[in-house]
């Protein structure tokens, strides 16, 4: 089968292949175009993103109910805070609803009932969680690993994200400010709104589509998270924590969630940068409640990290059975999660089960010093078929290498992308010109707007994809 030119955005799936689109017995495309899914680890049909966490197996419907019931008080409630002023801010949407939180659209309008502004609002309720789970209302409220500074209740996630922040990195949601509630054991973050949704739901949408994602959007995206890399990479050179005696000049924030089937990258307003005459969304990495720091003297690295993320998105360093030498999670671990992320939308396909164990006995068997790629931990992640520029591919392998030293560094990496998207600029604005919305991306708009009404508005609604 001949590789399809790299510039095109579009193919039949049939056309690449008599063979189904998934040939190793999880996800096939049948040659009429009708998906069907097959096995574990592969995303279902979309029929909306869900953002519920649990099912009737796992979770009673008295403990459903009550967290019904706290999205919908959560929604009423006060905004909490002292963004902007706090007179006329409502909360309108409950945006979505995970483990651990609740997250909501608030506006602020004028007297005439005109959007002004939106933020996002992530509520964090310790406590009630534990409930939600059948725990004591105080276990999670007293994990040593929620907190950076339990005596003064700071949380890592609103430390670790309030130091990105103070990076101005646009490719990092804005963190606006957040608040701790002692008496429910909860917090709040008051977050930067982006009003394109996520890359799962790109996901979602396009798995459903006979389309696949622009390249020239994929290349973007790339270069987006690269930059969110580099803010991440030794920032405690750039930030000082000088009562912490563990936060030194080499101190590197590890995100340990980059995935496209969670909440975790959104898509903001664009730039102003654009060069197609389009101009993509801009992709920010967001939510780092499961992100640490950590640096070379880390007595907790590698092993700690083994308990934290979802399996088919761990990078070597975090898996016990197959970090052979040892390697620790430091930046490096956040370049494989960005080539995972990156052949998640490249392939259509989610990975979030672990390596069989026949895969598993074989990475502890063949990991040598002289065979440092680990080719089968790398087959775990497939490009059969691949639609897109052998370079892509070829960056996006190199950033899966198994020993971390193989891989690019992060500035490396924004460098390289740079490069690629310059030697095909002027290539992808001709497309874009002889047909018009070639590159463009299938996203979502958010229905309500500022500047425009709120009349109308449904308080306990979901998110509305479409405008």
């Amino acid at each position: 089968m001949d590789r399809p030119a790299d510039n095109i955005r579009y193919q039949d799936p049939k056309t690449l292949s008599e063979k189904p689109f998934w040939d190793d017995g999880k996800r096939w495309f049948i040659p009429n175009g009708q998906h069907t899914s097959m096995g574990p680890g592969i995303i279902p049909p979309k029929h909306g993103v869900n953002r519920n966490i649990g099912n009737s197996n796992t979770i009673s419907k008295k403990q459903e109910r009550r967290r019904e019931k706290f999205a919908r008080d959560f929604i009423k409630s006060q905004l909490g805070a002292a963004i902007n002023g706090t007179e006329n801010w409502v909360g309108k949407q409950v945006l979505g609803r995970g483990g651990f939180g609740t997250v909501g659209a608030w506006a602020r309008t004028d007297e005439h009932n005109v959007i002004q502004e939106i933020i996002a609002v992530k509520d964090v309720p310790l406590k009630e969680s534990s409930a939600w789970t059948g725990n004591s209302p105080e276990n999670e409220w007293n994990q040593p690993f929620i907190w950076y500074d339990k005596a003064t209740r700071t949380p890592l996630e609103t430390k670790l994200h309030e130091v990105v922040h103070h990076q101005h990195c646009r490719n990092i949601t804005d963190l606006l400010g957040w608040r701790r509630y002692i008496e429910r054991g909860a917090f709040r973050l008051y977050l930067e709104f982006c009003p394109h949704g996520d890359l799962a739901e790109v996901l979602y949408s396009y798995y459903e589509s006979p389309f696949f994602i622009p390249e020239s959007f994929l290349w973007h995206l790339f270069l987006s998270l690269a930059r969110a890399c580099v803010t991440m990479d030794h920032v405690g050179a750039r930030w000082q924590e000088p009562q912490n005696p563990r936060w030194t000049d080499d101190t590197d924030i590890v995100h340990l969630d980059l995935k496209p089937s969670n909440t975790i990258v959104f898509l903001g307003e664009p730039t102003g940068r654009g060069f197609l005459g389009y101009e993509y969304p801009t992709p920010k990495v967001g939510d780092f409640g499961l992100a640490e720091y950590t640096d070379r003297n880390d007595t907790r690295n590698p092993g700690f990290f083994d308990i934290i993320g979802t399996a088919g998105y761990k990078n070597p360093e975090q898996l016990g059975y197959s970090n052979h030498f040892n390697d620790l999670v430091l930046s490096w671990s956040n370049v494989f999660s960005v080539g995972v992320l990156m052949w998640s939308l490249s392939m259509l396909r989610a990975r979030n089960e672990e390596p069989p164990p026949a895969d598993r006995q074989q990475m502890r068997t063949t990991a040598t010093a002289f065979l440092p790629q680990l080719p089968v931990f790398q087959h775990w992640y497939s490009f059969n078929p691949w639609v897109y520029s052998q370079a892509l591919q070829d960056l996006i392998t190199t950033c899966l290498r198994y020993r971390p030293n193989d891989r690019p560094t992060s500035w490396q990496l924004v460098a390289t992308i740079r490069n690629q998207i310059q030697a095909r600029e002027d290539r992808w604005i001709q497309e874009q010109s002889a047909s018009p919305g070639t590159h463009n991306l299938d996203c979502s708009q958010f229905k309500w707007r500022v500047g425009h009404s709120a009349t109308g508005w449904d308080e306990t609604g979901i998110r509305t994809r479409r405008g």
